[in-house]
């Protein structure tokens, strides 16, 4: 440290720690736990998939979470549902058209890229959002499958 004019220590300023473009960080592996982030949930978009969950399913949501970050990412990822991994990316090229302009306005595309990450709670029901290092980032609660439909309308 040098001193100041006054003689008391200077202190040093503290340098930036270089950081990896959020889009190019790794997807964690092994005995990583995944971290819920609600900072980008999406609330004026679509109703169907807006994220404004009732008191009934914030409580599920919350149950949902909880026992997701009891696992590790690499546990989550091998979980299964009719032989199929339940929890998994998503094209946003694949979405419907409402979604997909919603994913556009947003402009979620310029922040995290083409794929969205979904988990699976039951037959129907999907939150939306994307996986950054551990941290998943929440933004849609799509309760009737409505963002990636299966079946015609």
């Amino acid at each position: 440290m040098s001193k100041k004019g006054d003689g008391r220590p200077k202190a040093a300023i503290p340098q930036p720690a270089s950081r990896t473009p959020r889009t190019e960080q790794p997807k964690p592996t092994g005995k990583v736990r995944p971290v819920f982030c609600f900072a980008h949930v999406d609330t004026g978009c679509d109703p169907r998939w807006a994220f404004n969950p009732s008191g009934d399913e914030a409580q599920e949501i919350l149950a949902f979470l909880r026992e997701m970050g009891r696992n590790t990412w690499t546990q989550i990822l091998a979980m299964r549902s009719g032989g199929r991994p339940k929890h998994h990316g998503q094209e946003v090229d694949s979405f419907c058209s409402e979604a997909k302009r919603d994913f556009r306005k947003a402009r979620l595309d310029e922040r995290f890229g083409e794929e969205m990450f979904r988990f699976r709670l039951g037959s129907k029901k999907r939150l939306w959002g994307f996986r950054v290092g551990a941290t998943f980032h929440v933004v849609w609660w799509d309760t009737d499958h409505k963002v990636y439909p299966t079946e015609p309308e």
